[in-house]
This record gives structure tokens, sequence and C-alpha cells, in this order.
């Protein structure tokens, strides 16, 4: 006897119904996660801050409107973009320095019409910093690896996803980054 399982739940039902196997809907779905995602922290973000949303639009150059979409899941423009380019290089460079370095900061300023992420380390410098910027060039350990980190691709996302950027590494003292990224106002 084959029995199907009876399904009861309202949120299983609906993905059954309409997501299923479908990679394309199982993308859609995860896209809208982490709209959700984004849009909650940058309104617990701003509440933290005591900031009203005409206050935060008019630190960074921009307009209250724009902040409002912001904070609506549902919204997708130009400055969830931006947003998440800041986001990637951000991450990347955080992770820099903390897989290569023993030490470090991720200082990130936030001005009218720009946005500037400047990663200062201690660490061991960068002897080749053209081939460090070559995509899928890598100098991490093997235990970073088996982490899934090291694919040698942090810089070059940076590179993709600023503006401007700026390397300068001294071998036995350090590595500055500096990536601007330009706030779009619409």
């Amino acid at each position: 006897m084959n029995k199907k399982k009876k399904i009861s739940n309202a949120v299983e039902i609906l993905h059954w119904r309409y997501i299923k196997d479908d990679p394309n809907r199982k993308a859609a779905l995860e896209a809208e996660r982490v709209n959700a995602e984004v849009a909650r922290m940058i309104y617990e973000l701003r509440c933290d801050a005591g900031m009203n949303q005409k206050e935060l639009a008019d630190l960074i150059g921009t307009t209250q409107s724009v902040i409002s979409r912001l904070e609506d899941a549902d919204y997708e423009g130009h400055s969830l973009s931006m947003l998440r380019r800041v986001a990637i290089s951000a991450y990347e460079a955080e992770m820099n320095i903390v897989i290569y370095t023993d030490g470090g900061e991720l200082v990130v300023k936030v001005e009218p019409g720009m946005i500037t992420l400047e990663a200062k380390d201690n660490g061991p410098g960068i002897p080749d910093v053209e081939q460090a910027m070559t995509p899928g060039y890598s100098t991490a350990a093997e235990w970073v690896r088996e982490l899934g980190f090291g694919a040698g691709m942090g810089l070059c996302n940076i590179k993709e996803c600023a503006d401007e950027m700026h390397l300068d590494s001294v071998v036995g003292k350090g590595t500055h980054l500096e990536a601007k990224i330009a706030v779009e106002a619409r």
C-alpha cells in the first residue's frame, strides 16, 4: 500500500504548490529572503542609531524616499545593488584580514555621495599585488581552503564592486586597501 503523506501546514502546501523542485522559483524565493533580510537590517541599524529616514538620507547624501524604498523588502532598485556592492566589498576585505593577518581594522566612512571602505592590517603583506589581483590566484593555507575560503577571488570581487580601489602592500609590514563606492541618489 502506497500512502501519500498528508500535508496540513499552510507554508508547506504553498511551497509544494508554487516552488516544488523548480530551480528558478527556488532562486527567486531565496532572492526575496535576502531582500527581506537586507530591508530588516537597514531598518534595525537606522533605529539603533536613533535616526529617522530623513536623517539617514541626509547623512549619506540621498533622499528620504530612497531610504523608505530600501526598507521595503519588495524594493528592486539601484540603491539595493549599491548596498550589495558595499556588503560584498566589506565581507571580502574582512575575510582577508581574518585569514591572512594577526590583526587589522575595517573602517567604513559614509559621506554624501560616497561610501569608503578602508582595510588596514599588520600582516605579512602581499609580495606581488598584480598577481594577487589575478582571478583564482591564492596563497591561502590548506586549512583555509578546507573551510571553503581562499579561492583567490576576494580582491577581484572588491575591485569589481568598487568604483575606485587602491591597494598598497609592503612585505613584512602589512596591507592598506581603500575601496570607494558611489552612493546613487535618485
